[in-house]
């Protein structure tokens, strides 16, 4: 994996701010004949099998894919809805959901586990995630606000 991420990285040097679009970032990652290979692709988006090749880390496929800019917004995406989640669940009655956050965002490093909308773990993260983000100022933190 480590050689395909190299090739990832030298692929986002081709295009780093918006990418190769969305699911096309493995046109990084072939030449023309189809080989695996950091060479950019005159590839047509018509070709199913270009979207069907992976990084095995869904960081560095947000990066060919969306760019830097897009791939900002995605991890902030992790961040803020576990910031949210610790600094609202003061009574910490939310662990399981703290815990799926945690392990799909660490495994998203080696596999590409928070891509799409298509997969159960993609599903259930964002799920997750949006449950974090309407989770209340709680009680003890309204209450210190006031004060």
């Amino acid at each position: 994996r480590m050689g395909l991420w190299k090739a990832g990285f030298e692929g986002v040097q081709n295009r780093p701010l918006i990418g190769y679009g969305l699911t096309m970032g493995s046109l990084a990652l072939h030449d023309n004949s189809g080989n695996h290979s950091a060479i950019k692709s005159n590839r047509s988006n018509g070709d199913r099998s270009v979207s069907r090749t992976t990084l095995h880390n869904g960081y560095m496929q947000s990066l060919l894919d969306i760019g830097i800019l897009g791939a900002f917004f995605y991890i902030s995406v992790f961040f803020i809805a576990l910031w949210r989640l610790i600094k609202r669940d003061v009574n910490r009655e939310y662990a399981a959901i703290f815990f799926g956050i945690v392990f799909l965002a660490i495994s998203n490093l080696g596999e590409n586990v928070v891509y799409g909308a298509s997969v159960y773990n993609a599903i259930l993260f964002w799920c997750l995630v949006t449950f974090c983000l309407q989770l209340p100022k709680s009680k003890k933190s309204l209450e210190a606000s006031v004060n």
